[in-house]
């Protein structure tokens, strides 16, 4: 019983010290109108343009269309001159460019190699030079690029651009019983020089005769069946 006691007046104990506490605490009132005071945020993917007070530091820096600054300095950040104010700076020739040396001092060396634009194929799922690469021609609709290649599909991972393509003619023929069908019995398909269109196709009579006790009612007919010829592809447009 007097250990139960003890608890108790413990646990009394505890609940005051945390009451006092509570009502203590003082009111601190924000420093500013929200959102004022907040954390700067961080460098984000957004569009909105962002501004840093301190230095940034990176292996490389590339921009997509220009890079400008107030002015131009060496490796370890001496040296510096703006573009209207070169004083001191070498004079280069042609072909060469400003870099600085491992002691920091601006030089004129070879420039920098300047990589080219990609062309991309329509979609820009594949480049121009890949299409090359796999023995297949650029092809030019409007302001749209695609690969023409000689053969009767795309390769793995390209799809057929719109219904570019290159046929050649082709006739069909089927085994007709006594025309139970109403496609014909033979069936021909012309071809097409490379354009953005489907390959021809025509119905011919594939209806297959059998013959006594081999029908359903034990009598002879026809098992009634066509099929679709299809012009062949000899040369097709991918991207």
């Amino acid at each position: 019983m007097h250990s139960y006691r003890s608890l108790y007046t413990i646990a009394l104990a505890t609940i005051f010290l945390v009451s006092f506490q509570f009502m203590s605490a003082t009111w601190i009132a924000p420093t500013a109108v929200p959102p004022g005071d907040n954390v700067p945020a961080p460098l984000n993917v957004g569009e909105t343009t962002q501004s840093k007070i301190g230095n940034l530091n990176a292996y490389i820096f590339q921009a997509r269309s220009a890079m400008w600054s107030d002015q131009y300095c060496d490796v370890v950040g001496e040296n510096c001159f703006t573009p209207t104010n070169r004083t001191g700076l070498p004079t280069c020739a042609n072909g060469q460019t400003l870099v600085a040396d491992a002691t920091g001092t601006w030089v004129c060396g070879a420039p920098s190699p300047t990589i080219p634009p990609v062309a991309w194929l329509v979609n820009e799922q594949h480049s121009e030079s890949q299409c090359t690469a796999l023995g297949g021609t650029v092809m030019t609709e409007g302001s749209n690029r695609f690969c023409r290649f000689a053969r009767s599909s795309c390769p793995t991972g390209w799809a057929q651009y719109q219904n570019w393509s290159q046929t050649v003619s082709r006739s069909c023929s089927g085994s007709s019983c006594g025309g139970f069908s109403s496609a014909p019995y033979t069936c021909a398909v012309s071809g097409h020089s490379f354009s953005n269109q489907a390959p021809s196709t025509c119905l011919y009579d594939t209806s297959q005769r059998f013959g006594m006790g081999e029908g359903p009612d034990g009598h002879k007919g026809c098992n009634r069946s066509t099929s679709q010829c299809v012009a062949p592809i000899s040369e097709i447009g991918c991207y």
